[in-house]
């Protein structure tokens, strides 16, 4: 039995195709350089052989593209700017029909909320946790490829773009699969609030496993079975982070 009972009815599917299709570039254009930012950075030679520098430079890279990232999710959440007719007292009118709807678009426009009057727990709660949310989530994005492009003497796996770029693509299309076919499934299942509290643990276990990789890689002294056991599980890990973010 559904205990999140709701009225559902049928979606447009066609015109949701049109969505995804046209959201998709989103995930592209903001990470598809997180494979191959690191190793632009040591590159150039600005680090000077100190990969442990990377991160500072790799990260003023890649700050604006996740951004803006998280600004279009906020517009996306909050729609566009509402906007209503301009209407003039000397607009003429033809007809009693004419006069009445101007009479009745003018009372129907609401007044502006003050800012004080968004001041309100119902807004400043969900404002700061979506603001906890997106801080944690770009740095764990930048976190990654460049915990797996580091090289193991430094602590990290010493993966070259191309083998980060084909975790990155496999996990972006489960990902995609996860929260297209069973995140609302699990939303009815197990609630909203739940699953943020799921995304929120996830974090915590993604940033958590970084030491075990490099205990792990550093006693191997290689990227063995088990180093890969712990990527997997860091990769379903962020695979819940993403429910967070349900809409």
């Amino acid at each position: 039995m559904d205990p999140f009972p709701l009225n559902r009815t049928p979606l447009p599917k066609l015109q949701l195709l049109v969505l995804f299709l046209v959201q998709f570039a989103e995930p592209l254009t903001s990470s598809v350089v997180l494979p191959f930012v690191n190793q632009f950075v040591r590159d150039t030679g600005v680090t000077g052989g100190d990969e442990r520098k990377t991160g500072y430079y790799a990260g003023l890279l890649t700050l604006p593209s996740a951004v803006m990232k998280r600004e279009m999710r906020v517009q996306s959440m909050v729609g566009p700017e509402p906007t209503a007719p301009l209407l003039r007292d000397d607009t003429p009118s033809y007809g009693s029909t004419g006069a009445s709807q101007t009479d009745q678009t003018k009372t129907n426009i609401e007044a502006p909320v003050p800012f004080r009057g968004l001041l309100i727990p119902q807004v400043l709660v969900p404002l700061l946790v979506y603001i906890t949310l997106a801080f944690i989530d770009m740095n764990t994005q930048v976190l990654l490829p460049l915990m797996y492009s580091t090289s193991i003497s430094v602590g990290g796996l010493g993966f070259d773009a191309y083998r980060i770029g084909i975790v990155l693509s496999v996990f972006g299309f489960v990902n995609a699969f996860v929260q297209l076919f069973l995140l609302g499934k699990l939303v009815r299942l197990f609630g909203p609030r739940n699953l943020l509290a799921l995304a929120q643990v996830s974090y915590a276990t993604t940033i958590g496993l970084y030491p075990a990789l490099t205990f792990l890689v550093r006693r191997a002294g290689r990227v063995n079975g088990k180093v890969w056991a712990v990527v997997v599980a860091q990769l379903v890990s962020r695979l819940a982070t993403g429910m967070g973010w349900g809409e």
